[in-house]
């Protein structure tokens, strides 16, 4: 018997990704899932500027997938959100919860009145006492939440959570503290990277046994390789990034001799704006080293729809000198829609985040 569904979303500014699905003991379990073009105009920088449009596109959304489901989970980013993490002594979260009431201000350079402010214990053990947790703050500008909540309105739905795509790329992989059911299979590798390539956002998360080490947002994402070929092919930007995923593909210097022509033609046009993602990557990698007292990363594991440049894994792995793969081939999902489990795992590079969101206690 399947536990209590829910409906979660992650509204991009391409795309509106939606997992219907339930967290159970084995796994989590796909029950449909959609994935739409966003409407225009309707969302910039994670703030809802258009709440009608979102909401009627995910109702079409609940009605051509014949989702069920009362409760809806949704994940909020932009550069609204600030993430702090710190260092609390060991307490309960009702203790941690009464400690940052009086002590959160120090922690962000804003008015605390105009936020919703929630906490994660990351970590039990700090590595400096072992009296000490890491816990990741956040915070959430009350407008934008509100903006949230509307769409649940909207929909007649119950709102279970807001939730950020760090916590829900950690729960997709970890399930629930690495107590309870795990989607990660890649067991042997203790210290690896995860980049989430959004259309104007990557997420950088970097984990060491199981646990969250080091997460940033950075602003940048495929949408600016599209830009470099619109500039240099005088096309659109739909037209551009249509050219790049169907003829695009990034690849290093000495491979040149082997392509045509127009490969490289289309490979140099796109390169400056890949290098300049991978340039600002490889500085928070090189920030996370020199504060870490671990190993180092042995593995890549990549994302999102920007992922889906073709020699994209292969590119970032000469650079970074590891291994990159893409991070659904190392996920156990069950999936229980009409659609065929080859296109799931096709179109999965999406629904990372979202699927993540379902995990929940």
């Amino acid at each position: 018997m399947l536990k209590k569904t829910f409906l979660a979303v992650d509204i991009g500014n391409k795309n509106i990704k939606a997992v219907w699905g339930c967290y159970g003991k084995q796994a989590i379990t796909v029950l449909e899932y959609d994935i739409v073009k966003s409407p225009d105009n309707m969302i910039n920088d994670g703030k809802i500027t258009d709440i009608e449009a979102v909401a009627s596109t995910i109702k079409e959304i609940i009605k051509r997938n014949r989702i069920k489901a009362g409760k809806l989970i949704m994940n909020i980013s932009g550069t609204g959100v600030i993430t702090r993490e710190v260092q609390l002594p060991k307490s309960t979260d009702e203790e941690i919860d009464n400690i940052l009431k009086y002590d959160a201000q120090q922690y962000f350079p804003v008015d605390l009145d105009n936020y919703v402010m929630d906490f994660r214990v990351l970590d039990e053990s700090s590595a400096n006492s072992d009296n000490m947790c890491r816990v990741l703050l956040v915070a959430v500008p009350l407008k934008q939440a509100d903006e949230y909540m509307k769409i649940a309105e909207k929909l007649n739905m119950d709102m279970e959570a807001i939730d950020i795509p760090a916590n829900s790329i950690t729960k997709l992989l970890f399930g629930i503290d690495n107590t309870k059911a795990a989607c990660f299979t890649d067991k042997g590798i203790e210290e690896f990277v995860v980049l989430d390539i959004g259309a104007d956002t990557t997420g950088v998360y970097i984990y060491h046994k199981g646990k969250l080490m080091f997460n940033r947002i950075l602003l940048m994402g495929s949408r600016e390789i599209d830009r470099y070929i619109s500039n240099n092919m005088e096309v659109d930007s739909e037209n551009a990034e249509k050219i790049k995923l169907e003829r695009g593909r990034i690849f290093n210097e000495d491979e040149e001799l082997n392509e045509p022509f127009e490969s490289v033609s289309l490979c140099n046009s796109m390169k400056p704006a890949v290098n300049s993602l991978i340039i600002d990557i490889n500085r928070l990698v090189d920030f996370y080293i020199s504060r870490s007292s671990f190993g180092r990363i042995e593995k890549i594991y990549i994302c999102g729809g920007g992922s889906q440049l073709q020699g994209l894994d292969k590119y970032i792995g000469s650079y970074f000198n590891v291994p990159v793969e893409f991070l659904h081939k190392f996920l156990s999902l069950e999936y229980k829609g009409k659609k065929s489990k080859d296109k799931l795992v096709a179109e999965f590079v999406y629904l990372a985040n979202v699927t993540g969101a379902l995990v929940r206690e």
